[in-house]
């Protein structure tokens, strides 16, 4: 059925891909080769090898068709108009600036929507408007301010592919972002004011959530930043989100395993700002989830990137078979941080406000583990309300690739096919009771690192070749 005060147009190209052109013809006439289906509204059309999109005001139906053997296939999506808002929160999010020709194409932006799940894509370019594009086929803009008085004009809420969630500054942890300000970097405790002056700007045009400043590692400084907006009036309201950045340089021996301490970083890292967020709730804030506005690899030296395998190592390990799998409930990931010995060297991160201690940047670290850390470390993660891939570099976007049949990099398919796998019905996970082991009475999955484990592995890989006649079923 047709939403209110919408026109629905449907497009099917009956032409080679070799004979299609990277065209954008706007608000022109039908085409023979490409008209609406209801003979009135053709909109827009957007030609990229061998897809014909037709674009009606508000929301529109396309048809994406490719050719090859042994038949071309069709998919439809729903895709945003102009002034489309998220419907709900998207979880899958692309942070990439378009520039040096490592952008995305209205296109992309559909065939990322497709394959990560109606509803489900977000985008953001660290700028506060969109530069001006307005097809994102599916993909919702959330808009940023990217450090404190960064420019007087915000894209309002609601226009042109914006939703109503605003990125707060970017990295004011970081002396080449919005921490170039000394005051800002050295001094968290001084900057909830100026963030109540910007963040009422975007609500004046009709944002409602707000992502805090997102740290690049350093955990403490939005803990002494939230304990002074805690002060001042109106700031509790606008930190709806805690947002902060994670990336890597050893990616090519990146594990999902309790061993790798990699791993127990990362989730040390989630874990704390998870407990930032239960802190503050506890004393009035309404932050509803964190967000890791940007995450990838990058090389050892920390300023290029590794190739694309090395990168879908990580995500692979890291994204795939830890951040999703626990947030479906999947028992066997989280038994990896609820059991293994090694899981222990998980903690939290400080010092904090309350230990009286001026905020002092590079102290941040890890604290001791306390008998909530490890349950503790699943609610952080499964309390995630979105993700945003970054890996681009001039003439490069590791997530897309013009020559393959849907547009995706092996890489891009993995990232959207995760976020796609992610249950809609999920719910939190249901912990066993103190004292009980878990699963059938006393009887639960062993987990790498456990005697039992290694007992049964050096079964199957050696015991049964060593000695069959144990094994007489087998």
């Amino acid at each position: 059925p047709n939403p209110p005060n919408s026109h629905v147009a449907a497009a099917e190209c009956g032409v080679d891909a070799s004979d299609l052109e990277s065209i954008l013809h706007a608000d022109q006439g039908g085409d023979p080769e490409c008209g609406s289906t209801d003979g009135s509204h053709s909109g827009s059309r957007l030609w990229r090898t061998g897809a014909c999109i037709a674009v009606g005001a508000g929301l529109a139906l396309v048809a994406l068709v490719r050719r090859g053997p042994p038949s071309r296939s069709i998919v439809t999506a729903e895709v945003t108009g102009e002034n489309a808002a998220e419907s709900h929160r998207p979880f899958c999010g692309i942070a990439v600036t378009d520039q040096d020709y490592n952008g995305w194409s209205p296109l992309q932006l559909l065939e990322a929507s497709v394959a990560g799940g109606s509803g489900n894509v977000w985008f953001y370019n660290w700028g506060s408007d969109n530069a001006g594009v307005t097809l994102h086929f599916g993909a919702a803009f959330r808009p940023m301010i990217h450090g404190p008085t960064a420019g007087d004009w915000i894209q309002p809420a609601g226009k042109r592919g914006a939703g109503h969630m605003l990125l707060g500054w970017n990295e004011p942890d970081n002396g080449g972002q919005a921490g170039q300000y000394s005051v800002v970097k050295d001094h968290p405790e001084k900057c909830a004011r100026q963030w109540v002056l910007d963040m009422k700007r975007a609500k004046k045009v009709g944002y409602t959530d707000f992502a805090s400043p997102a740290v690049a590692s350093d955990t403490c400084w939005l803990d002494y930043f939230l304990q002074a907006c805690e002060s001042v009036e109106g700031c509790p309201s606008l930190v709806t989100y805690l947002a902060f950045h994670l990336y890597h340089n050893t990616c090519e021996t990146y594990a999902a395993d309790p061993k790798d301490g990699g791993w127990r970083y990362d989730l040390g890292y989630i874990l704390s700002m998870y407990r930032l967020m239960e802190k503050y709730n506890k004393r009035g804030f309404q932050i509803k989830g964190l967000l890791l506005t940007e995450f990838g690899c990058l090389a050892g030296n920390w300023r290029s990137f590794p190739p694309a395998d090395v990168q879908q190592k990580f995500m692979q390990a890291f994204f795939h078979d830890t951040v999703i799998k626990v947030m479906n409930g999947d028992d066997e990931a989280i038994g990896k941080i609820l059991y293994a010995p090694e899981s222990a060297g998980i903690g939290p991160n400080g010092p904090a406000p309350e230990s009286g201690q001026p905020y002092k940047p590079g102290t941040c670290g890890r604290r001791q583990p306390d008998a909530e850390t490890r349950r503790d470390t699943v609610r952080a993660i499964q309390s995630l309300s979105g993700t945003a891939w970054f890996s681009v570099t001039p003439g490069k976007n590791y997530l897309f690739d013009d020559d393959a049949s849907d547009g995706l990099s092996s890489l891009g398919k993995l990232y959207f096919s995760s976020c796609k796998a992610l249950d809609p019905s999920r719910k939190p996970y249901s912990f066993k009771p103190k004292g009980a082991v878990g699963g059938h009475g006393n009887c639960r999955t062993a987990v790498p690192g456990e005697k039992c484990f290694n007992d049964v592995m050096w079964a199957k890989k050696q015991g049964i070749a060593m000695h069959p006649e144990w094994y007489h079923h087998l």
